[in-house]
């Protein structure tokens, strides 16, 4: 359909202090209101009011300062209408600043109307301290239908109004205006040359056009094509690096008439693979005729090996086909890019009633003044990643180093933090020589047994008084086997002898350190079973343990909180054990499948609430839980990125950045709403106040206030009619209680009702509000002893009979 444009630019000059080709990939606004003017702002609402100030700036001599906001979304807009075009990237930015007593959420969001009607885009967000200037940013693509009527950019503070904040420098920048950091491959082919690209497969070629281009002047044709791995590739060997996760982007064109399939593929060879291998990273991916499409997705290079061979090529099934290569980005997106948020609250400091805040870290940290400085920071407690297992201390009997593991322990001397010791005996990163004797036999119980008790005391007496709490014996149990012992090598020489001499001797060698078993899969009923039958035998018979640790590597959906607080229960039930939780991190996926390329919003806000229902049952239980460590200090140092695709399980991100998940357990007033999706059953209800047969298909919304469920709120439809049936649980009845049910008709997800949305507001006495009374064709409400229920029918109005996807109700 042909999109309309009409330009008035008149009505724009004054918006700009420098604009180069308007909408155009050269775009630069800039609105920094040193002349003394609001540039063009105004208030998002009519009794917002806006002045340009000298008291707070962020550098030169003016601001914008935001005050009589009566409203969350009350804030500041510009209209860009004019200055942008669709299906273009821009990076848009702005500092704000505000006088609220706490931590506040702040927002870039576009307003765009058009012949659909209005809706709103998140560009970006970020949490910003009292009295401390903060940069919100983010990207920005846009699309219309027929014409586009408004294009307005909106900054606000969308929980809480009665407080002013000022913004400035805001900019947004067209793409050839965004540097690349961490860009190790650019071939743009404006050079006029291949840019080390080559043919791929016998009789092709490879040629720089002038005739089409994704941007600028050429592009790589591709041609005498005759199997379909032919292509064009470069060699990427010598260019990536191992441990790093890299972010690729290849645009493709073809113009054969017809739609076809092109594959981008990285053909691989480290020298733990016996041949080569090819990995797909886009797989055979629809490009229409005469139209550019791009080809992106992620690579990881695992860390313990070496690149012998790493070639990138886009290919065909098409054996015949032509096609066109342009702008090719491969980005390292394990670049740090940040700073530390310095003025954000500790870790340590917020939870100093409760338990010590521990971090486990791998050397590198130690050497890094600014990584150490964030550690120092936020923890109270460290535990070093690997440098302190059987491997790294004692990798040839009889010859230790300690280099490693006496920095760890200076570096908490020096700090005033404590240090867990990790760890003594595992069937993993343990070297050979243990279980073997001179003549590469199997070890004897005896030569074992020796070796064992060596190990631990002279590494335990090291560290005598030094090393707080260690873990003694580490993933001891499986529960898959009928007594439930892991069948290590440890076991299989010695049966389950050796985790009793292990605290033991630990305990021989230092008498105060607090002795831990740690595993992972705590939650599992079968496993907790074993564990705490062997943790109470062990105290039972006099044997030094003093606590239980619980890894806790868990996900945004595994296991039910309630499973850990079980585990807890239980083990806190044998005398004299504390409980640690040893190694926390909460990876965002729930199936093998799932990969993305950066972190999806609705994914941060639920882990961001995962944690915060966490660590709200763990406080609980502070007499007995003691300390809790994340394995990591940040998401691109997590192990779970070992696995294959880039994880996102911990508190700050790889550029040091707080997520949501940090903000949960310090403010959690910042949250944003966690939005629930659930498919909605069809069935019909008699609407009397109760729950009839229909309502058991439904799949229930949990509504939950932080601090436990509050209601549980179950809709169904049958054709243009909407039952919902809501149990609200609340003991003490007031005339304030209510429910409100919302519907959003066309589903713009605004921040304010437009005028197909329709609200009902259910008061526990009986009243009702609502802004179209007629949608209500009935309802009931029934008191319970455990609070009230909320029964009614709902009419469909504006699209008629509800077809199946269509989202309606929040």
């Amino acid at each position: 359909m042909l999109k309309k444009r009409f330009s008035l630019l008149f009505l724009i000059t004054f918006l700009l202090i420098l604009s180069i080709t308007i909408g155009s990939e050269d775009l630069t606004l800039y609105f920094s209101f040193e002349n003394g003017s609001e540039e063009g702002f105004l208030g998002t609402s009519e009794r917002v009011k806006l002045s340009i100030v000298e008291d707070v700036v962020l550098d030169g001599k003016y601001a914008l300062k935001v005050h009589n906001r009566l409203s969350s979304w009350d804030g500041c807009r510009v209209s860009l209408t004019y200055n942008l075009l669709p299906e273009m990237n821009y990076l848009v930015s702005a500092f704000v600043y505000h006088t609220s007593d706490k931590p506040q959420p702040f927002q870039i969001v576009a307003r765009i109307k058009d012949i659909v009607g209005e809706r709103f885009e998140l560009i970006g967000e970020t949490i910003a301290m009292p009295k401390v200037w903060k940069e919100i940013k983010g990207n920005f693509k846009f699309n219309y239908s027929v014409y586009l009527e408004a294009l307005d950019l909106m900054i606000v503070s969308p929980n809480e109004s009665g407080f002013d904040f000022y913004v400035d420098k805001i900019q947004v920048l067209g793409p050839n205006k965004v540097s690349s950091p961490g860009s190790v491959v650019n071939s743009t082919f404006e050079s006029g040359t291949v840019e080390n690209w080559e043919a791929r497969g016998d009789g092709v070629k490879i040629l720089v056009r002038d005739n089409v281009a994704k941007t600028g002047k050429y592009s790589l044709f591709v041609t005498g094509r005759t199997r379909s791995w032919h292509g064009a590739q470069i060699n990427l060997s010598k260019i990536l690096e191992t441990g790093k996760s890299y972010d690729i982007s290849v645009w493709v064109y073809q113009s054969s008439g017809e739609t076809q399939k092109i594959t981008l593929t990285m053909q691989r060879k480290f020298d733990i693979d016996e041949k080569t291998r090819y990995e797909t990273i886009v797989w055979q991916k629809s490009i229409p005729d005469k139209t550019w499409v791009e080809l992106s997705g992620s690579y990881n290079v695992p860390l313990n090996v070496k690149i012998e061979e790493l070639i990138l090529y886009v290919e065909s099934p098409n054996t015949n086909l032509e096609f066109y290569v342009d702008d090719v980005k491969v980005t390292d997106r394990t670049l740090v890019l940040g700073q530390p948020e310095w003025e954000i609250p500790s870790l340590a400091e917020m939870f100093k009633g409760y338990f010590k805040i521990g971090v486990a870290i791998p050397f590198k940290v130690l050497i890094n003044p600014v990584e150490a400085k964030m550690v120092v920071k936020h923890f109270n407690s460290i535990t070093s990643e690997n440098e302190m297992k059987p491997e790294s201390l004692q990798p040839r009997e009889g010859e230790f180093d300690f280099s490693k593991a006496d920095a760890y322990v200076k570096f908490a001397e020096e700090n005033g933090l404590v240090v867990r010791g990790h760890t003594l005996v595992w069937h993993s990163q343990t070297p050979n020589w243990f279980f073997v004797d001179k003549d590469g036999k199997p070890a004897s119980k005896e030569l074992l047994l020796k070796r064992l008790e060596n190990h631990i005391k002279t590494v335990v007496g090291r560290y005598k008084g030094r090393v707080y709490a260690w873990d003694v014996v580490n993933e001891a149990i499986d529960e898959a086997q009928p007594d439930g012992f892991r069948r290590s090598k440890w076991f299989e020489i010695l049966g389950p002898e050796y985790i009793e001499k292990a605290f033991i001797w630990a305990h021989e060698a230092d008498p105060n350190a607090k002795l831990f078993y740690n595993d992972y899969n705590t939650e599992i009923p079968a496993k907790r079973e074993f564990i705490y039958k062997l943790v109470k035998s062990l105290k039972e018979k006099g044997v030094p343990i003093h606590g239980v640790g619980l890894q806790c590597h868990i996900n945004i959906s595994w296991p039910e909180i309630e499973e850990i607080e079980n585990t807890i229960k239980l083990f806190s039930t044998i005398p004299g054990i504390e409980i640690h939780i040893t190694e926390l991190d909460m990876s965002v996926y729930t199936q093998a499948g799932e990969e993305y390329k950066t972190l999806p919003r609705d994914v941060a806000v639920r882990q961001g609430y995962r944690y915060r229902k966490l660590f709200d049952m763990l406080k609980k239980y502070k007499n007995v839980v003691t300390n809790v460590t994340f394995w990591g200090l940040k998401d691109d140092y997590s192990w779970l990125n070992q696995r294959g695709r880039f994880n996102y399980p911990l508190l700050f991100d790889k550029d040091y950045q707080a997520k949501l998940a940090y903000w949960a357990l310090v403010s959690p007033n910042v949250l944003p709403p966690l939005i629930q999706i659930a498919k909605m059953a069809s069935g019909q209800a008699v609407v009397d106040g109760i729950e009839d047969k229909s309502y058991k298909s439904a799949i229930p919304v949990i509504i939950n206030d932080g601090e436990r469920d509050v209601a549980v709120v179950k809709p169904i439809w049958y054709m243009s009619k909407i039952f919902v049936f809501a149990e609200v649980f609340d003991g003490r009845k007031d005339d304030t209680d209510c429910l409100t049910v919302f519907v959003d008709q066309n589903n713009a997800k605004s921040p304010y009702l437009q005028s197909d949305d329709v609200y009902f507001k259910f008061y526990r006495n009986g009243k009702i509000e609502s802004n179209f009374a007629p949608m209500l064709k009935n309802y009931t409400i029934r008191e319970k002893e455990t609070g009230y229920t909320i029964e009614c029918e709902i009419q469909w109005e504006i699209i008629g009979e509800i077809q199946e996807g269509l989202e309606i109700l929040n």
